[in-house]
């Protein structure tokens, strides 16, 4: 994510409150990466090895994650939302009249029919 898409996140973030990158292939030891690229940036993030973190010493070639950004002085609306699995993050605004759920999913698919089963699965287990 960061190498090749880097230039165009801070472009992005010149006119946007907040960024839903998906595929950002960051493993959860390079989490931190994040924040050392983008100043005056707030962030979530979730990688493929979230529940099962790979060591350094194994990383193999960067694959999904999903991460959510927004400006920092739009830290006072935001509430980090622990739910989902390493395929979605969600924030909470806590705006008026009625709080909005920011949900970022990455949800690959192989092209079957049979596709959509593994995430049906993995919705009714985090209900």
């Amino acid at each position: 994510m960061y190498i090749n898409s880097q230039a165009c996140i801070k472009n992005i973030l010149d006119f946007s409150d907040f960024i839903c990158i998906q595929e950002h292939w960051l493993f959860k030891f390079e989490q931190e990466n994040i924040g050392d690229l983008f100043s005056k940036t707030s962030w979530t993030c979730k990688s493929v090895d979230e529940n099962n973190p790979i060591p350094p010493t194994q990383r193999p070639r960067g694959y999904g994650g999903v991460a959510i950004l927004w400006k920092q002085s739009m830290d006072h609306l935001v509430e980090q939302i622990e739910d989902g699995s390493e395929r979605i993050i969600c924030i909470k605004l806590k705006v008026k009249p009625k709080p909005i759920l920011l949900i970022c999913a990455y949800m690959p698919c192989n092209g079957s029919k049979q596709a959509k089963h593994p995430f049906q699965r993995m919705f009714r287990s985090t209900s």
